[in-house]
C-alpha cells in the first residue's frame, strides 16, 4: 500500500487526479482517460475519493445523504448537490430520451445539467461494489469544504473570491501553501480541467487523506443501503 491519497474530480477530457503524498505533503495533478484506468494505475492508493455518487436508488425517490448534505449548505451552496438519478435512466442516449423517461416512470422531468455528469455516474457504476467501496469514497466538494469550518462557502467557486476562499483552507488542510487561480493554467493545458475542477479534485484529496488519518465523517451516520449493496454515503 502506497503512502498518498487521491482526490478525484470529473472534467472533459476524463478524470483530473490530486495526488497528496502524506510524509512530503506534495500535491501533483494529473489526468486518467477512464476510471477504471485511473483505479488500474492507482491500485496501491490508500483511498481514491470522488466528486460522483455511489449508490443509487431503482425508484426513483432521494438519497437520504443527499438530502442531508444540502442542509448544512442552506443557501446557494445547497444547490450545488445534485440530486442522485435512478440507475435505470443511467443507459438512456439523450436527454430527451432520459427526461422522457423519468417523466414517465417517475412524473418529473430532469435538468440538463443533471444529465450532464449521467456517464460519469453511469461509468463508476458500472465498477463499484460494496468491496470496492471501502477504498472508494463518495465525496461532495463543497461538503467538504463545509467540514473544515462547519460553514458553508460564501462565493461560487467559478469567481476569483471563491478561488481564493477555498485555496486558504486547502492551504490549511494539506500543511502547505496551495498555489493561487494561476495553477490551472498549466494542470488545464495538460488535462484540460477547470479552475473550480482544480479546487475539488483537491479538496477529494484532503478528504482522502481524513479518511487515512481515521478523522473523516459522514452523512448520514447510517447509510442506507441500495439494492446492489452499495453504502449510500458522503464522506468529507
Amino acid at each position: 500500500m502506497g503512502d498518498y491519497v487521491l482526490g478525484v474530480d470529473g472534467c472533459r477530457s476524463g478524470w483530473l487526479f490530486c495526488r497528496y503524498e502524506i510524509p512530503t505533503r506534495c500535491v501533483s495533478f494529473g489526468k486518467s482517460p477512464s476510471f477504471s484506468e485511473l483505479l488500474d494505475r492507482h491500485r496501491d492508493a490508500k483511498y481514491v475519493a470522488v466528486d460522483i455518487p455511489i449508490g443509487l436508488w431503482d425508484d426513483g425517490r432521494p438519497r437520504r445523504c443527499d438530502v442531508e448534505a444540502r442542509r448544512p449548505l442552506a443557501g446557494p451552496r445547497s444547490s450545488s448537490v445534485f440530486p442522485a438519478p435512478p440507475r435505470c435512466l443511467l443507459d438512456e442516449p439523450s436527454y430527451t430520451a432520459a427526461c422522457e423517461q423519468s417523466r414517465r416512470m417517475f412524473g418529473k422531468g430532469i435538468s440538463k445539467q443533471a444529465h450532464a455528469i449521467y456517464p460519469k455516474i453511469a461509468e463508476v457504476d458500472r465498477l463499484m461494489t460494496p468491496e470496492l467501496q471501502d477504498w472508494v469514497l463518495e465525496v461532495h466538494p463543497e461538503i467538504c469544504f463545509w467540514g473544515i469550518t462547519r460553514r458553508a462557502m460564501c462565493h461560487s467557486k467559478k469567481t476569483r473570491e471563491g478561488y481564493e476562499e477555498r485555496r486558504r483552507l486547502l492551504g490549511d488542510g494539506l500543511g502547505h501553501e496551495f498555489p493561487d487561480r494561476s495553477l490551472w493554467r498549466s494542470v488545464g493545458v495538460r488535462t484540460g480541467a477547470q479552475p473550480d475542477d482544480v479546487l475539488d479534485a483537491a479538496v477529494a484529496a484532503l478528504t482522502g487523506y481524513r479518511a487515512a488519518l481515521g478523522k473523516a465523517e459522514r452523512l448520514p451516520r447510517q447509510p442506507d443501503v441500495d439494492q446492489v449493496g452499495l453504502r449510500m454515503e458522503i464522506i468529507y
